[in-house]
């Protein structure tokens, strides 16, 4: 009885495309970093006029104090990327401690050797005079 030839199976590997441009890892999200270091990194002082939010005259009563407390975002090239208000200090001064605090300026936060984005809260308080 003549029984046939075993079969020899042949696999070759699948070809795969290489994708164009090189595949870069996931973008990790920004450190989280204690309050007084992300405050100890301002290139700017948040006491002069430049960068102080003002008590809007409605709101304007000789010793009162506004508190918010904010979550902010610093970009690797040290600009601020994101204002979070946390608590607010009432809706006539958000927007305006938003867009001051935009305006802030930052060393780099250094990892490694390499510029890393970095967030921290921070108690803002707001006095009238």
């Amino acid at each position: 009885m003549n029984l046939p030839a075993p079969v020899q199976a042949v696999v070759r590997p699948m070809a795969t495309l290489a994708p164009s441009h090189p595949i870069a890892p996931a973008a990790a999200g920004p450190v989280i970093v204690p309050s007084k270091i992300g405050h100890s990194r301002l290139l700017i002082d948040p006491g002069s006029e430049a960068y102080r939010v003002r008590v809007p005259p409605a709101l304007e009563r000789m010793g009162t104090s506004f508190r918010a407390t904010v979550n902010l975002c610093v970009n690797s090239s040290g600009a601020v990327s994101k204002v979070s208000i946390l608590h607010s200090a009432g809706p006539g001064l958000d927007p305006q401690i938003t867009s001051t605090l935009s305006r802030w300026r930052y060393r780099p936060l250094e990892q490694g050797g390499q510029a890393t984005p970095f967030c921290y809260v921070l108690n803002y308080e707001v006095l009238s005079q």
